[in-house]
């Protein structure tokens, strides 16, 4: 075989080692949540109300985002960078001390409500609500989100086959440890809600908003850390991934928007 045909092969096993995780029901979900989406967008609903997109700011901050987070899943796959390293081992050795301080339910409780259940439930939720206050162009957004960025961790952590840290003791936890679904999911499914509920609101509501949702998110991501179950840089790659996927699709959402109802009314 030449040279060429050797490349393509070993192209095709790269992806298909990459794409495995993606089992085919998610494929189909996410390809009808696409085609949904884009007929929602391209069909608006008599009378919506279209907004223009205020200007790439967002596309910048998803390209900055994915470059770091490039750059972070590339040292952590070339065999743990010793900056990286140091890096995990101040974390666990901060994990470690704040478990001994008694911390360790308390992240334990965390860390149950920000699974993959009782998320999956407030994601589908957001969309129900969503769609009976005939926003169905946000719910299918919404999905499609929220759908990406968990099937994206799947395929790293697939492609990465990081070891889970030997400090995971007890708790009980399945998979690869890079990247944290915890640290992605609450950045993609809070701080996208978050921009949904305060987008039209004043400013001063909107720092507030968006102080109370960082400090959930840190919170959630730290958890994982103080229980053992990942690394810092863990942790790091998922805030940093979801991040740009969450720049992404406020970019997409905010030409179909319109003025966003407040889901707590």
């Amino acid at each position: 075989m030449n040279s060429t045909g050797s490349g393509l092969t070993s192209l095709a096993q790269t992806l298909h080692h990459w794409l495995s995780p993606l089992a085919p029901w998610a494929l189909v979900l996410l390809f009808l949540l696409a085609l949904g989406f884009a007929w929602r967008v391209r069909r608006p609903a008599p009378g919506r109300v279209h907004v223009r997109a205020a200007g790439s700011g967002w596309l910048w901050l998803a390209g900055a985002l994915a470059l770091l987070a490039v750059a972070l899943t590339w040292m952590v796959a070339q065999g743990y960078h010793p900056a990286v390293l140091a890096w995990d081992q101040q974390g666990a050795a901060w994990g470690a001390a704040m478990r001994a301080d008694g911390w360790g339910a308390a992240a334990t409780r965390l860390g149950e409500l920000t699974s993959g259940p009782p998320m999956i439930a407030f994601v589908l939720l957001v969309a129900l609500v969503l769609t009976l206050r005939r926003r169905g162009t946000l719910a299918w957004g919404w999905l499609l989100a929220t759908s990406l960025n968990s099937q994206w961790v799947q395929v790293l952590k697939q492609a990465i086959a990081r070891p889970r840290p030997s400090t995971v003791g007890d708790t009980l936890v399945t998979g690869f440890s890079f990247p944290s679904g915890h640290a992605a999911g609450a950045m993609m499914v809070f701080g996208l809600l978050a921009w949904l509920l305060c987008r039209r609101s004043a400013p001063a509501v909107q720092g507030l908003g968006a102080l109370v949702v960082a400090a959930v998110i840190v919170c959630v991501g730290t958890s994982r850390v103080v229980l053992g179950v990942h690394y810092l840089s863990d942790v790091a790659a998922g805030f940093l991934w979801a991040g740009a996927w969450l720049a992404c699709a406020v970019f997409a959402l905010q030409p179909v928007a319109g003025r966003v109802p407040r889901l707590y009314r």
